[in-house]
């Protein structure tokens, strides 16, 4: 049997981690604390969890780090890779596509690209202890 994967997105500012992860999001520093928080939601989760993040300007180097040490999974992905992804997607399924926005739009949820990227040539972390 196929183990579940869940992404969760973080948009990475200065001062705050904007995380979501289906319906839920939730705004965390983006310090030692905020990284703790969020390990501790991501270990609270049943199925294998990995993180999905952009390079933003360096803030996000002590939150990889964390989650590298934490042996949480995480990809760096550039935003403008992301889209162009998508959209190839899109134009490959278009149906597929069509229904998966459509549910996204109900529910509020924006990490449909997410999961087209995990086996798509994203840069995976891990740590190698």
């Amino acid at each position: 049997m196929k183990e579940e994967v869940v992404y969760l997105g973080v948009d990475v500012a200065k001062a705050y981690l904007d995380a979501a992860m289906g319906n839920e999001k939730r705004r965390l520093a983006n310090d030692g604390t905020g990284h703790r928080q969020l390990i501790n939601w991501i270990k609270q989760m049943e199925a294998q969890v990995q993180v999905i993040c952009e390079p933003s300007g360096g803030y996000e180097r002590m939150l990889i780090q964390a989650l590298v040490g934490a042996q949480v999974k995480v990809s760096l992905v550039q935003a403008n890779r992301a889209l162009r992804l998508w959209t190839s997607h899109a134009a490959a399924n278009p149906h597929r596509v069509e229904a998966t926005t459509g549910a996204a739009a109900r529910t509020g949820e924006s990490a449909p690209a997410f999961k087209s990227l995990a086996g798509d040539g994203a840069k995976s972390r891990r740590s190698s202890g």
